[in-house]
């Protein structure tokens, strides 16, 4: 049974816009991890790195 935060989330109003998840990386970070990948460096360790997904690091790559 969906709870009353579910049911508005579902039926609201187009004029109503969704609340998006905020940007993991700042753009210069995206700049830095292209340079570091391009230069050799593993996704792994960048994703270590910056404390985010190997599939973030992917996104930016």
């Amino acid at each position: 049974m969906p709870t009353d935060q579910q049911r508005a989330w579902a039926y609201r109003s187009p004029e109503q816009p969704r609340r998006w998840q905020q940007p993991k990386l700042t753009n210069e970070q995206r700049q830095e991890i292209r340079r570091r990948y391009e230069a050799g460096e593993s996704i792994q360790a960048l994703a270590a790195a910056y404390g985010v997904s190997r599939s973030t690091i992917n996104r930016y790559r």
